[in-house]
């Protein structure tokens, strides 16, 4: 039997025989051990199976591969070790997790048939077992405790840069009948290296005293600052990056006792002079002292020695405002001793995907925590005093904290100003930069750093008026391809340039919308911008169409005349939900575009973008977003000399305001629909302008008005045999009925419009309408049950259509009926639930329900009170 000299491993489980260590919980530290080994053993360039390998129990007792380097070992082997123990741990229990003792060794082995034995085993077994190595564990917050033998230290330790033999303890070791010297180290937790005086680097700068806010990201970093060695903060330009990564460094400095080293990598400056690695990793060895002729000649030399100097010390590295992920890894330590925060603009995207870094997404401030920045410069008292003006203050700085210091800063400096006059000054959109001066030049920085496309896309979208945009509408803005645009965005997100709000869907603050539209302004043409708005128009107006086309609309005689402008992506409407989420996502940008249409001189644009969407805002309460609009759509039809268009805008308007109950303007308007119609002997225009002015009289309680318009309305709609017209024109005759309490009458057209829409397959919108009107006629005829029926065929409708507004008025009636009927219990849970739908943001008309909401509550508990 021939000895081979080898290299020798042994690992024990600190702690293995704990009494909470039950038997299913020691064969998953076991596992886990094992997994761990091998994971680490090959990540090294060790391969695990080509080890001789022997199973202790709570241990493994490994041979190295004879033509392995034993530099491996201790240069490389521990610290992959432990990120194998962090991965095993965090996903464990405290008494299924590992923290291990590994001793190392080299000597003559020999194997016989029985397995190895050999002096230099004894000495490794004992090593391991040594009491000094137990206790540098136990003390230790960390997962590994090395012991090196006086052999293997003198031969690879000491020999070995990398493994930073300065980081050693030598130790007196007895166990059993052996008695010799080890060292130890401690590779996630290392004892500190000696070094000459004034070589620990305190390089943070001084944290701003004004710091506010913030609070989730600092405890996210705490969480992430154990588990990780490389955070990436990353956020919009003056969101406050390098303020939080700053504030952050002197809270936990304490827990670097070996130093902290910052630099700003000037990623973005605006003269275009970025800090190279090479500068950066030759400021950092300054920073240790080390001495000039130590310092290699070439980066990759200066990158090695920069990397072992910091390899097992406990130190913060702050990478500031770094451009791209290139410009940072090479100031990436190989030591996960050491926590990097690096920040930027940018989402550093293959930093987190092949570094391992975590990401901490930084935006603009909460209302509450501009308010604190504010207050904490210039005192509660001033902030008291104007509490209104500082709310417009802070929503026209966007809530960028840079902004919002700006202003602090002015006022702070200048007791003399108010918060009123600065929120006045900010007022103008045109202007606000003026005002921020400083910041259009932290957004300059990141605009040109774009490339060509996605310049053009942030430019033309300060052109667009709405808050939010989506991919087909900025293909439509630009005149690209959609793969283009998509390519564009993702440049323009990385870049903190504008947000992903939901797939598909992209939102930028006001301020960049703001530098945007000076950018588009003062770069392009005349003709290009008008182009560019041109193709955003027809994007709208075409899809707009388009999805119309699915909801209930009382004219279909309104038509786009001409094919969309080269360059124009209409997005394609497949079905009815997909154009009710459409519309509702888009029609408060629809109504700013018509605006944005007329200051163009796009007049048709300008009428029709409205109409588009007109049915939509009928069916969900939004008439006075119409009406808003009113003098820009008249606008534009004076300037078009166009009958027809006049015809309809005014009917549309006549029947918003009436809507709104706002009668005179709603004659108004569609008399002059009427006259326009008569004029062209457009009967179907005639009879929709009747239908309007039943309607209007109706509300006027002149029934006899109402009656006629209604009769001339249905005599059309009979003679052109138009199903769905006749079923609204009976349903205007159930609600007219029954505003002068003939409630038999409204049932009975109640009946015939359902009846007509069942023949003609109608809209769920109209069947919903006439099933709450029928209800409501019922029920003042006593017929409670009945009325039961058709309104809950109403509810479940509007469930259906998503028709919160309409669901909520259905409901209040059905628990009016129900409390009438005597079931004041399924009163109360129906008046409830209607009362929770109209709490939800954005609703439409919502005052009047909860008002009559809250005293049909009230009403129910004096009844109960009383005894009722």
């Amino acid at each position: 039997m021939t000895a081979v000299h080898r290299t020798i491993a042994v690992v024990d489980v600190e702690g293995f025989g704990d009494d909470r260590r039950t038997n299913p919980v020691q064969v998953t530290v076991r596992k886990g051990l094992y997994e761990a080994l091998r994971r680490a053993f090959d990540d090294t360039g060790i391969p695990w199976t080509q080890c001789y390998t022997e199973d202790r129990g709570d241990g493994v007792f490994i041979l190295g591969p004879t033509d392995v380097p034993k530099s491996l070992f201790v240069e490389s082997l521990p610290l992959a070790l432990v990120k194998e123990l962090r991965r095993h741990n965090a996903a464990q229990p405290e008494q299924a997790r590992i923290r291990l003792r590994l001793a190392l060794h080299a000597g003559e082995v020999v194997h016989d048939a029985h397995g190895v034995t050999g002096k230099a085993l004894n000495l490794a077994f004992r090593l391991c077992d040594a009491p000094p190595l137990k206790a540098a564990l136990a003390a230790s917050p960390g997962l590994l405790a090395v012991i090196s033998s006086e052999w293997f230290y003198e031969e690879v330790v000491r020999n070995s840069p990398a493994a930073e033999p300065a980081s050693y303890r030598q130790v007196q070791v007895g166990v059993k009948e052996t008695t010799t010297h080890g060292w130890i180290c401690l590779p996630d937790h290392p004892y500190r290296a000696p070094e000459p005086a004034g070589a620990v680097p305190r390089q943070l700068p001084s944290g701003t005293p004004h710091f506010v806010g913030r609070e989730q990201e600092l405890a996210r970093l705490d969480e992430l600052v154990n588990g990780a060695a490389i955070v990436a903060i990353n956020g919009a330009p003056g969101v406050g990056k390098t303020a939080l990564a700053v504030h952050w460094g002197h809270r936990v400095r304490d827990q670097f006792p070996d130093g902290q080293l910052y630099i700003d990598l000037r990623g973005f400056d605006i003269s275009g002079t970025v800090v190279q690695p090479v500068d950066a990793i030759r400021g950092f060895l300054d920073a240790f002292d080390v001495p000039p002729d130590r310092i290699p000649p070439t980066p990759e030399g200066q990158a090695a020695l920069y990397r072992r100097v910091v390899a097992r010390r406990r130190l913060l590295i702050v990478l500031d405002n770094a451009r791209d992920v290139e410009q940072v890894r090479a100031l990436l330590p190989g030591s996960s001793t050491c926590v990097v925060v690096v920040t930027s603009r940018n989402q550093l995207v293959d930093l987190i995907t092949w570094e391992g870094a975590r990401p901490v997404n930084l935006g603009e401030f909460a209302v509450l925590e501009a308010k604190a920045l504010v207050v904490r410069r210039i005192g509660a008292h001033r902030v008291d005093a104007e509490p209104e003006a500082l709310v417009h203050l802070i929503d026209r700085c966007a809530r960028v904290p840079l902004a919002i210091a700006m202003m602090a800063a002015r006022l702070e400096l200048n007791p003399a100003l108010t918060v009123r006059m600065l929120a006045d000054e900010l007022a103008d959109e045109a202007t606000r930069l003026d005002a921020l001066d400083r910041l259009r030049s932290v957004f300059a920085a990141s605009y040109q750093q774009l490339g060509p496309t996605a310049a053009l896309v942030f430019r033309l979208l300060g052109l667009h008026p709405g808050s939010r945009i989506s991919t087909p509408a900025v293909a439509s803005l630009a005149g690209i391809p959609i793969a283009e645009a998509k390519a564009a965005m993702t440049e323009l997100v990385h870049g903190h340039l504008v947000m992903e709000v939901t797939p598909g869907c992209f939102a930028f603050h006001d301020l960049l919308r703001s530098y945007a539209a000076n950018e588009v302004n003062n770069t392009d043409t005349e003709t290009i911008r008008r182009a560019a708005v041109h193709r955003l128009l027809d994007y709208y107006l075409h899809t707009g169409f388009a999805a119309n086309s699915f909801t209930i609309t009382a004219y279909h005689d309104v038509v786009v005349d001409d094919q969309p402008q080269p360059g124009v992506t209409v997005t394609l409407i497949q079905h009815a939900k997909q154009a009710k989420d459409w519309l509702a996502d888009e029609y408060r940008t629809v109504l700013l575009l018509a605006r944005l249409a007329h200051e163009f001189g796009f007049d048709i644009h300008a009428w029709k973008l409205p109409w588009a969407i007109g049915s939509f805002l009928e069916w969900n309460g939004h008439w006075h977003d119409l009406i808003a609009i009113r003098e820009t759509m008249e606008a534009a039809i004076d300037r078009l000399h166009d009958d027809f268009a006049h015809e309809r805008v005014h009917l549309m308007l006549g029947w918003m305001y009436s809507r709104v109950e706002e009668c005179d303007e709603a004659h108004r308007h569609t008399r002059i629909a009427l006259d326009y119609s008569r004029k062209a002997g457009d009967h179907f225009g005639e009879a929709a302008c009747h239908f309007v002015l039943a309607m209007t009289y109706g509300l006027e309680q002149n029934q006899e008005q109402a009656f006629h318009h209604a009769n001339q309305t249905l005599e059309y709609f009979e003679r052109a045999q138009d199903g769905p017209w006749q079923a609204r024109t009976h349903r205007l005759y159930a609600w007219a009925c029954s505003r002068v309490e003939r409630y038999q009458d409204a049932v009975d057209h109640c009946a015939q419009g359902l009846r007509l829409l069942r023949q003609s397959s109608g809209s769920h919108y109209e069947v919903a309408a006439l099933e709450g009107l029928y209800g409501w006629a019922l029920s003042r005829l006593g017929m409670h049950r009945e009325a039961v029926d058709h309104y809950t065929n109403a509810t479940v409708l509007y469930q259906e259509l998503t028709d919160v507004h309409n669901e909520a008025e259905v409901l209040r009636r059905l628990g009016d009926t129900l409390f009438t009927a005597g079931d004041v219990a399924g009163a109360r849970a129906t008046w409830e639930k209607a009362l929770a739908l109209v709490d939800r943001p954005n609703l439409s008309d919502v005052e009047r329900i909860q008002r009559r909401l809250t005293n049909r509550l009230e009403g129910w508990g004096d009844t109960v009170r009383h005894g009722a």
